[in-house]
């Protein structure tokens, strides 16, 4: 039994290769209709809804990360480390290694920095938002001395 569903399996792949190879009888592609495009966009848009979400997200998880770090760092007495940019002597080097061409090699480097500034810019919203709980939490403690 397992070998006529093996050879019928064959069969079926050489139809499916004898077609491509003198083409079939099914007619030519039509382009998209408009629904398809209105899908297309519901989908695309949808798409960026979900990216947005998680964005929002991850910046969400990242400020309560950077919370519990504030605490930390103040219950020590540790002060924060500087900011910590990407060495691009590495780029070079590694882009040499990987054999990427100049093209490649300037289109990675764009996006590494275009990495960096939104980085730059989550950071900055993350430390807008720990300042502005800093000086709640003192006026808090000014109000209601312990």
């Amino acid at each position: 039994m397992a070998s006529k569903l093996a050879m019928l399996a064959k069969i079926a792949d050489m139809k499916g290769m004898t077609d491509s190879i003198f083409g079939s009888d099914d007619p030519e592609p039509q382009p998209p209709s408009e629904k398809e495009m209105k899908d297309e966009e519901k989908k695309k848009e949808a798409k960026k809804l979900v990216e947005d979400e998680r964005k929002k997200r991850h910046l969400k998880e990242e400020y309560q990360r950077e919370k519990v770090r504030e605490n930390i760092r103040q219950k020590y007495g540790i002060q924060k480390s500087a900011n910590s940019k990407v060495d691009r002597s590495n780029i070079a080097e590694l882009a040499k290694e990987y054999g990427l061409d100049e093209e490649t090699t300037k289109e990675w480097k764009n996006k590494i920095e275009q990495d960096e500034d939104q980085r730059e810019v989550s950071k900055q919203k993350i430390e807008k938002k720990l300042e502005t709980r800093r000086k709640k939490k003192e006026l808090k403690e000014k109000c209601h001395p312990q």
